[in-house]
């Protein structure tokens, strides 16, 4: 129950001689019903008294972003305007307008007790950012039956293929493709797996993979493979589920773009194409169909090395590639902003009409940036970069928000993972007749403690034999159990014959000593089993 208070209990209930407190290690047996009587009976009441106290969380009306809505009295001086993400993880995701109330339940049903919420959401990330994760993880599951015939278009040792468009079509390069996120048996993780049935040489595929392996940015998509097989070459690119292309964003779906986010986007791509120049490389596919764009605004270039690769006989010099490198910079901010595609076979009357455009809804000094890049005013990118130090700064600002963001998050997982960790345990070691000759596996020395802790927390109920949804008394009595806390609980079986009062350290070294058993017993012979936990 959330108004029940363990150590409150445990003071008041004088243990006879039929309730002791409890020493690890020690075989206890479940006394008689003789035994208790009156003691036992007494602490009943003192529970129900305590029950009929029970009183709801007092709310507290807040205002965020012009609304209004109500959260835990304790909660509201923890809503900092600046911190949207600490807005968006309200525990239970409550969100409303005026005279939407917040009633001690989340969205999920459970209820939480004041003692409990030391902060909003204590079980995790907030919910959009769950939902985000998940529906990333939803996307890479996807894969095809066995039986598929697209399993003849990639070589054996890829597997879990799933067909992808990421909007582009099939002879986005000029050459006929198709694309599938893949698995590999021979590295971990998800890719995406490009196969061009065109002739190449293995050693023209060894040479690209050598000149782009040692490339690693964060505004880069970076390439891990290219081979020849089966009379067709392959590109192995990582895989970004849930991204999508400047073309999708903004030509298909006419995404709104504010000046801030396209400075944003200018400062990316730039920094993009300073890490590739950086390596003696050049990028060469700087197209809207080819920059990816995350959930967070980050950008990605896409497609590095494929243009190496299938156009290897038509020798460039590396100057002239680089400067036209800074011109697609120039012709992919000027596409996005005028909506109007503008590539280096673009006429010049629709180039003038996407600068005209473009004029009318930015600053002039993106408009000066922009007509620089497109017009190959830029000796390289490292003086384009030098002239746009108070942007980089406001991108590196805006990141290291993000960042800071993240880090709490983490934080926040880290205490649920804790918490998983010893509820795996507690599940593992409880109901296993098979561990012992004795069939009461659960019922005699240090794992009837466990039950009885186990019935504590997650099986309340209150004065009317009602169960309590308490998610806030288990977060609780978890990271009491996990720190090993010496505030002492006391625990009654289920028939209310037994009643032990016993620390939470008590309990951890219960659950330890029964674990460590268990693990010797499931140990092989002549194999020792270590425990990383």
């Amino acid at each position: 129950a959330a108004s029940y208070t363990p150590s409150t209990a445990a003071a008041s209930y004088t243990p006879s001689t039929a309730a002791a407190s409890y020493t690890p290690g020690q075989a206890f047996q479940p006394p008689s019903t003789q035994q208790y009587g009156a003691a036992q009976q007494q602490q009943q009441q003192q529970y129900a008294a305590q029950q009929q106290q029970q009183v709801q969380p007092q709310s507290t009306l807040v205002s965020r972003n012009g609304q209004q809505f109500r959260v835990p009295t304790g909660l509201a001086g923890q809503y900092n305007p600046a911190d949207q993400a600490q807005y968006d993880s309200v525990v239970g995701g409550i969100r409303g307008g005026e005279g939407s109330g917040f009633d001690g339940h989340d969205a999920e049903g459970w209820t939480w007790s004041n003692a409990a919420t030391t902060h909003p959401h204590p079980l995790g990330i907030p919910p959009s950012l769950h939902s985000h994760y998940q529906t990333l993880t939803n996307l890479q599951s996807r894969t095809l039956p066995p039986s598929s015939h697209h399993y003849k278009s990639i070589p054996p040792k890829y597997h879990s293929a799933y067909p992808l468009s990421l909007g582009q079509e099939s002879g986005s390069y000029g050459y006929p493709s198709s694309l599938f996120s893949v698995r590999s048996r021979d590295a971990e993780g998800w890719f995406v797996l490009r196969r061009f049935d065109v002739k190449c040489s293995p050693k023209i595929a060894s040479a690209c993979i050598t000149a782009f392996r040692a490339l690693r940015s964060p505004f880069c998509v970076a390439l891990k493979s290219c081979f020849v097989s089966n009379r067709a070459l392959f590109f192995l690119h990582d895989y970004l589920p849930g991204c999508a292309t400047m073309y999708d964003l903004y030509f298909e779906k006419q995404t709104s773009l504010s000046e801030r986010t396209l400075w944003s986007y200018i400062v990316q791509l730039l920094l993009g194409v300073r890490s590739v120049h950086g390596s003696g490389l050049a990028v060469r596919c700087l197209k809207v169909k080819r920059v990816l764009i995350t959930r967070d605004s980050k950008l990605k270039i896409g497609g590095l090395g494929i243009v190496d690769v299938l156009e290897f006989e038509d020798r460039k010099r590396l100057e002239d590639l680089r400067k036209e490198d800074l011109k697609d910079v120039g012709r992919v901010i000027l596409s996005v902003g005028s909506r109007l595609e503008v590539d280096k076979s673009t006429s010049p009357e629709v180039v003038k009409k996407a600068i005209e455009s473009f004029g009318q809804l930015y600053s002039p000094e993106m408009c000066s940036l922009v007509i620089g890049l497109v017009g190959g005013r830029g000796e390289s990118v490292y003086d384009v970069v030098a002239g746009l130090g108070h942007r980089i700064g406001d991108e590196v600002e805006a990141r290291t928000d993000v960042c800071e963001g993240l880090d709490r998050c983490l934080a926040k997982e880290y205490e649920s993972g804790r918490s998983a960790r010893l509820l795996m345990k507690m599940n593992m070691v409880l109901e296993r007749p098979e561990m012992s000759v004795d069939k009461r596996w659960s019922e005699t020395g240090d794992r009837y403690v466990l039950k009885l802790f186990r019935d504590y927390v997650f099986h309340q109920c209150d004065g009317n034999g009602e169960p309590v949804m308490d998610l806030g008394h288990v977060v609780s009595c978890m990271n009491k159990l996990d720190a090993g806390d010496m505030e002492e609980v006391c625990l009654s079986s289920r028939d209310g014959q037994a009643v032990l009062v016993v620390s939470y350290g008590d309990v951890g070294r219960c659950l330890e000593a029964a674990y460590e058993e268990m693990l010797g017993r499931s140990a092989p012979k002549g194999v020792e089993r270590v425990n990383s936990y």
